[in-house]
C-alpha cells in the first residue's frame, strides 16, 4: 500500500455516482481508503503510523472493539449496525483512532490478527524495501546510471524458473542509445554522424521525426 502521508479518508468534493440498485444517480463522497458499503473498512491512524482494518461485519466489529479496549462502542447506537456505522463514519473513525493512538502499528496489527480481525500495516517506501519479503523476492536491484552512478530500481515481480527476467540497465538518457539503434538499423558511421549532428544543431539530442528510416 501507499505511504501513510498520502491517505485522505474523507474529502469535501461531491461526486455523482450511479447507484447500482436502481440505476439512479445520487450524490456521494470521495472516501479515500474507506469502503463505500461497509465500515470500518479502511486505513486508520495509530501512535506511529497507519494500519488498515476490516471490521466489516458484526462479528469482526465486535472483535475489533474488544481488541482496542472499546467494548462499549458495540452498544453505542451510532455504531450498533453497519448502516449506523456508515451514517456516522466520521465519528466512528474518531473513536477508533483515539483508541489506536495508545499503541504502535505493529503491536496493533499483531493483536488484531491474533483475534481474527483482518489488518495490515501501511508502509512508507523505506519500510517497503526493508521488508524481508521484498528482499527475499529481489524486488530491489542496483543498477549503474551514466550520470547518477549506482541507483536502486524495482526488480521483476514475476519469477519464472526456466526463463527468469532481469532488469539489466537503468532508464536511458535522452538520445543515449541513438547511435547504437541507428547502427543496428544499418546506418553507416558517416550517416549516423550526419543524423546526430542535424539533431544537435536543431537543439534536440534525439533523432528528428522522419530524419532516419531503417534500412530494408
Amino acid at each position: 500500500m501507499s505511504s501513510s502521508s498520502t491517505i485522505t479518508p474523507f474529502a469535501d468534493v461531491d461526486l455523482p455516482l450511479p447507484d447500482r440498485r436502481d440505476g439512479k444517480v445520487r450524490t456521494s463522497y470521495a472516501l479515500g481508503s474507506a469502503h463505500r458499503l461497509t465500515a470500518p473498512y479502511q486505513a486508520l491512524r495509530t501512535q506511529d503510523g497507519h494500519l488498515t482494518v476490516g471490521g466489516n461485519n458484526q462479528k469482526l466489529w465486535e472483535r475489533l472493539c474488544a481488541v482496542v479496549g472499546r467494548d462499549e462502542l458495540v452498544q453505542d447506537p451510532r455504531f450498533a449496525s453497519n448502516d449506523s456505522r456508515m451514517a456516522n463514519r466520521a465519528e466512528l473513525v474518531e473513536e477508533l483512532e483515539s483508541a489506536l493512538a495508545a499503541r504502535g502499528t505493529d503491536e496493533w496489527v499483531g493483536a488484531l490478527l491474533e483475534a481474527g480481525v483482518p489488518a495490515g500495516p501501511i508502509h512508507d517506501y523505506a519500510e517497503v524495501f526493508a521488508d524481508p519479503h521484498t528482499r527475499a523476492r529481489e524486488m530491489e536491484v542496483t543498477l549503474e546510471h551514466p550520470v547518477e552512478g549506482a541507483i536502486s530500481a524495482l526488480g521483476i515481480p514475476v519469477k519464472l524458473s526456466d526463463t527468469p527476467g532481469a532488469v539489466r540497465r537503468a532508464a536511458p538518457l535522452l538520445g543515449e542509445h541513438t547511435e547504437e539503434v541507428l547502427r543496428e538499423a544499418g546506418f553507416s558511421s558517416e550517416e549516423i554522424s550526419a543524423i546526430v549532428g542535424a539533431a544537435a544543431s536543431s537543439g534536440d539530442t534525439a533523432v528528428p521525426p522522419g530524419g532516419a528510416q531503417a534500412r530494408p
